[in-house]
């Protein structure tokens, strides 16, 4: 880590298929990847993707958890697009793929 900075450690940790298992295991498992890869992310930002030791890196994390940087971080990731809007062109869309499809401004004249 001191080394390569944290994304090469986490890079090996979910190339480890144990430590992936470890992660995933018992509910709510695809969110903790997720969650794993996030922390991850924005612990690779605040140390500039430079490689730190366990004490800087601890800092960094202390430092996310308080209110400002909470403030500043983007929102918990969701864990799959499947109940996200799609928006999509009139043109690409032929709307048979969607259970339910809105047609912005569709009443008016053409």
């Amino acid at each position: 880590m001191k080394r390569k900075g944290i994304a090469a450690t986490a890079a090996a940790i979910l190339a480890d298929p144990v430590m992936m298992q470890r992660i995933a295991t018992g509910d709510g498992g695809d969110r903790r990847i997720i969650d794993f890869g996030h922390v991850i992310e924005l612990l690779n930002e605040a140390s500039r993707g430079r490689g730190c030791d366990a004490r800087q890196m601890l800092a960094h994390f202390v430092r996310l958890t308080t209110k400002e940087a909470q403030d500043e971080l983007v929102s918990r990731r969701v864990e799959s697009d499947t109940d996200s809007v799609t928006i999509m062109t009139v043109h690409a869309a032929k709307g048979l793929q969607f259970p339910c499809v809105v047609v912005v401004h569709g009443w008016g004249p053409a």
